[in-house]
């Protein structure tokens, strides 16, 4: 009898141990995603970031450009009076 009831407590253990890995794999899973979120998120706005500074870069270049192309048409404009 004895051996049966050590048994029983056995397998109860056994299903206790097995549910608190269960529980412990789902919160350890939803931490992984909630992390795998923030990391998505990082990269998301250090990519906007960077695009950002490009983007400025290029406007910046572009309205140089302009200045250049108004000058030279300036410079023409006075050789020709």
């Amino acid at each position: 009898m004895a051996e049966i009831s050590e048994a029983i407590a056995m397998i109860k253990k056994a299903e206790s141990d097995a549910e608190q890995l269960i529980l412990d794999s789902e919160s350890k899973s939803v931490d992984m995603v909630n992390e795998s979120k923030i990391n998505a998120e990082n990269i998301i706005n250090e990519a906007k970031k960077k695009q950002q500074k490009k983007k400025l870069k290029i406007l910046f270049l572009m309205q140089k450009t302009k200045l250049k192309k108004k000058h030279n048409l300036l410079l023409k404009m006075e050789k020709l009076m």
